[in-house]
């Protein structure tokens, strides 16, 4: 009831988000990307390869962004609100979040 389901097909390299509300599920559809991720507040960024087929959990609060230069189509399952990290920075964990 608080939560959105979203279809998707774009290429490029989206902004830094995170879910505090709860883990959010992503379903990689058709080409293949970068999923990039910090878990935790001691955590280096990670990046994670994903491609059709894939289901990637973004865990609750973590920071994430993919990149997909060639494209990339994915249905998420995202819980209760979103915060934003738009500038194109390495951490967001040192940027102010948006809503």
């Amino acid at each position: 009831r608080d939560s959105g389901v979203w279809a998707s097909k774009s290429a490029g390299k989206g902004a830094w988000e995170r879910h505090p509300d709860g883990d959010e599920y992503v379903h990689i559809l058709d080409g293949v990307g970068t999923l990039e991720i910090v878990s935790d507040d001691d955590a280096r960024p990670q990046s994670i390869t994903v491609r059709a087929g894939m289901l990637a959990i973004v865990p609750r609060g973590a920071w994430h962004r993919f990149d997909y230069p060639e494209g990339l189509t994915m249905i998420t399952l995202t819980p209760g609100q979103s915060e934003f990290v738009r500038a194109d920075v390495d951490d967001p964990r040192a940027i102010t979040p948006e809503r």
